[in-house]
């Protein structure tokens, strides 16, 4: 082979290396920015956040008094792709707490009281459960509202396929945290870790969670142990699990075990009526 040869065979080479790298850093530069996954990023969650709130907190309203309730922040239930875009399904949750046997009526008394336009529906039930809410918020947050267990209803906001910020807010001021460490300290234990998550409600103010995980404990017969602790005034609700729930005015207390037996989780909340 000649050297001319040789020298063309080279500079093909090179070009074909070249010419996909070259490609590749000017898709980089102005293509859609990127989500984690590797492709472009679904709309911003912020856009609907707000339907999300509206949604859990017109439940609470809805709710008022008939049960034991902590809230929850926007929390990714799994992933997804909407038009090439990857990003997360976010779901904004209530826990509500009450006696069994009351969960039929409590979900038909929030369906009675939504706005209509959130286009209401009930399923069927199924089993030992009663029938779930569903309803829609806006064009992309879905509202269900459905019985997890005896004593327990959750109401949760889930919206479409989203891309979250990194937003975050400092804890509230309030006196959650001494009484949090109050009823944990009557255990032998005393909070590992604590956060607020912060729900605006829909006249003003807000509802606050204060959710505490106590250090290694013996977490049984939580409800003949706190039994001293909760308030006189207090509504305690009945639970077949090792769980005690009650609510004295605008304050709910929920504390359980953890099922692993070995922590305890305080959920400390004050709404806004």
């Amino acid at each position: 082979m000649n050297l001319r040869l040789r020298l063309l065979i080279g500079a093909v080479v090179v070009l074909a290396i070249a010419l996909p790298v070259a490609i590749g850093v000017a898709v980089w530069h102005s293509g859609t920015p990127r989500g984690a996954t590797g492709g472009p990023s679904a709309p911003p969650l912020s856009a609907v956040s707000a339907d999300q709130d509206r949604a859990v907190a017109a439940v609470l309203s809805a709710v008022g008094q008939r049960a034991a309730v902590a809230v929850t922040s926007a929390v990714p239930v799994r992933t997804c792709t909407v038009a090439g875009a990857h990003g997360s399904v976010y779901a904004r949750s209530a826990d509500l707490y009450l006696d069994p046997g009351g969960e039929d009526a409590l979900i038909g008394a929030v369906a009675a009281a939504l706005p209509s336009e959130y286009r209401r529906q009930r399923g069927a039930a199924t089993g030992r459960d009663a029938a779930p809410l569903t309803a829609q918020v806006g064009g992309s947050v879905t509202l269900t509202v459905a019985q997890l267990g005896d004593g327990w209803v959750r109401a949760t906001a889930q919206s479409d396929c989203r891309t979250a910020g990194s937003t975050s807010a400092p804890a509230p001021a309030g006196t959650a945290a001494a009484a949090i460490a109050v009823l944990l300290n009557s255990l032998g234990t005393a909070p590992d870790s604590l956060h607020a998550n912060v729900l605006p409600c829909n006249g003003g103010g807000d509802t606050v969670t204060w959710a505490a995980v106590s250090g290694t404990v013996d977490s049984g017969q939580l409800q003949n142990r706190l039994a001293p602790a909760v308030p006189p005034t207090a509504r305690r609700f009945a639970s077949p699990a090792n769980r005690l729930p009650w609510r004295d005015g605008h304050t709910s207390v929920i504390v359980a075990a953890s099922d692993d037996g070995t922590h305890v989780t305080v959920q400390y909340t004050v709404d806004c009526g």
